[in-house]
């Protein structure tokens, strides 16, 4: 479990571990806590996610010092909602439905900074979150990555998930718990590797002024 190796050993335990496993360097890490998230999404006035009665429903129980969301549809969540629904396992598909929101929520935060427009802007804001966050980024790595993450926002992103669904299988392993398991490791580490290193764009794009970040989490 990689949330055990993080409990167990923190973020350099939780790299080794996913390199280990999926045979894949990892050179530097970011980690936002809760605090953190409610940070980021507050200062961006929010996040806009559509949200299932089902959905709307749980983030009624939980903000409980937030407005009720009427029912299904689109809404700004605040900070107190964006959590808890990006928390939120119990709707869906259990894990899978969890990390899913979690990406839907990243991804109204992304475009919220591309919103804001001016560089100066989106520059202030990193700097007022920098404090928030947990890195091994040293400070003239991180000043660069926030020059360049200006930039970066023009790039196309795009999401992938591991395990897929085809390549995992529940089961329940003394000492970790009810936990999905990988069924074909070699498979997965492809897929990732494939993900992750394949230079193909997006269809329709021009090799020679797009790129593609990749956006991708592991279970």
């Amino acid at each position: 479990k990689l949330n055990a190796a993080y409990s167990a050993g923190g973020p350099t335990l939780a790299v080794d571990t996913i390199e280990q496993n999926f045979g894949v360097d990892i050179d530097k890490f970011v980690v936002v806590d809760l605090e953190a998230f409610r940070k980021i999404i507050a200062t961006l006035g929010g996040v806009v996610i559509t949200v299932s009665q089902e959905e709307a429903e749980y983030i009624n129980q939980y903000a409980t010092h937030s407005p009720p969301l009427p029912g299904a549809g689109e809404y700004v969540l605040n900070d107190e909602q964006a959590l808890v629904h990006a928390r939120n396992r119990t709707v869906g598909r259990w894990d899978f439905g969890r990390t899913e929101r979690q990406r839907d929520v990243i991804m109204s935060a992304i475009n919220g900074v591309k919103e804001l427009g001016n560089p100066m802007q989106i520059l202030q804001v990193a700097n007022d979150l920098a404090p928030y966050i947990k890195t091994d980024m040293n400070a003239d790595e991180l000043r660069s990555l926030l020059v360049n993450g200006i930039q970066y926002m023009n790039y196309p992103i795009e999401q992938f998930r591991i395990p897929t669904d085809d390549n995992v299988y529940d089961d329940t392993i003394d000492g970790l718990g009810q936990v999905l398991v990988i069924d074909d490791m070699d498979k997965a580490r492809d897929e990732l590797a494939n993900f992750i290193f394949n230079d193909e764009l997006p269809s329709g794009s021009n090799a020679t002024e797009s790129h593609s970040d990749r956006v991708w989490d592991t279970q």
